[in-house]
């Protein structure tokens, strides 16, 4: 168990989870629960991250995952990223490395994966249409990437 220390945020993410997961159509919706999960944790953790200098040290950290949970249909630079948190590049791979299990291109990666799966299980559009993502330059690639990836 950790401290909440932005309660109001827990509570969206939360009360987003209990109308995902009160669908009539569970089969439907369970990656988005999941990925709504995820979020309550990792965004949760994040926050309680130990205190160093007046500031926690994992929060530029957890404001880039917030940036990708945003952004994931953007094409982003992670060196540029980091810069605009405030962190050399180095200082951002280590601290990430710390944090989330995979590298940030692999968690982007599985990010847009999920996204993909949910707007598949939540739309009648086509894929392309419904996709709008900077790594679906064709459906052959899009399909090949999803394939290996879920």
């Amino acid at each position: 168990m950790w401290p909440i220390h932005d309660l109001p945020r827990a509570r969206a993410l939360i009360n987003e989870f209990s109308t995902v997961a009160a669908s009539d159509t569970p089969r439907r919706v369970v990656n988005r629960a999941g990925h709504i999960a995820e979020r309550i944790i990792l965004e949760t953790l994040l926050v309680s991250a130990p205190i160093i200098g007046g500031h926690t040290r994992f929060e530029p950290v957890q404001k880039i995952i917030a940036a990708l949970h945003r952004d994931y249909a953007k094409l982003i630079n992670f060196d540029e990223l980091a810069v605009r948190h405030g962190m050399a590049r180095a200082t951002f791979w280590r601290r990430w490395a710390e944090v989330v299990p995979q590298p940030p291109a692999r968690y982007l990666l599985e990010l847009r994966i999920r996204e993909a799966c949910r707007l598949l299980a939540e739309t009648t559009r086509p894929i392309r249409q419904s996709l709008n993502l900077p790594l679906v330059a064709d459906s052959k690639m899009f399909y090949e990437i999803f394939e290996e990836n879920s």
